[in-house]
């Protein structure tokens, strides 16, 4: 018999549930200090703006609006996390959400998460880990939404 295939993952605290990501798939998490440029008007509601990150201009979405709550107030505790994309493709190689905080690096089997029934417009999956609710976001889903924010990018960025 196999051993169960770990993976190693960012448990990363976010508004309701943690979010949980392999590793491969975090480049980053950055603490906020004002490097978020605000949409074009008419931009939807979910797009906080486009974060500055290594030269480049990262499109930063709100899990929270797209669960129909508030979106986050960044203040100076806030971090960023910047996700690859899945498709890396060269227009949006990344997408960053706003998180509640820092990473904790963890071993994920599959054994130690039991699924949750339901539908999440943010999640892939749902799952109870170790005493608590976590997600699994749908990166390719907020890849594809951040393809058509491109429009809304400011034209002068600070």
């Amino acid at each position: 018999m196999a051993a169960a295939q770990e993976v190693y993952s960012l448990l990363i605290p976010a508004a309701g549930d943690s979010v949980l990501l392999p590793n491969v798939g975090v480049a980053e998490v950055v603490a906020y200090f004002g490097n978020v440029d605000k949409p074009k008007p008419g931009a939807p509601k979910w797009l906080l703006g486009y974060l500055q990150w290594r030269g480049r201009h990262v499109p930063t979405i709100s899990m929270e609006v797209m669960l129909g709550q508030e979106a986050p107030q960044l203040t100076r505790l806030s971090r960023i996390a910047i996700l690859n994309t899945p498709s890396g493709d060269p227009e949006v190689p990344h997408v960053a959400i706003v998180v509640g905080g820092i990473p904790r690096l963890t071993r994920v089997t599959p054994d130690l998460l039991q699924a949750i029934e339901g539908d999440s417009p943010t999640a892939k999956v749902r799952a109870f880990m170790a005493g608590q609710t976590i997600q699994i976001p749908d990166v390719e889903k907020f890849e594809q939404m951040a393809k058509e924010t491109m429009a809304f990018k400011p034209e002068k960025m600070s």
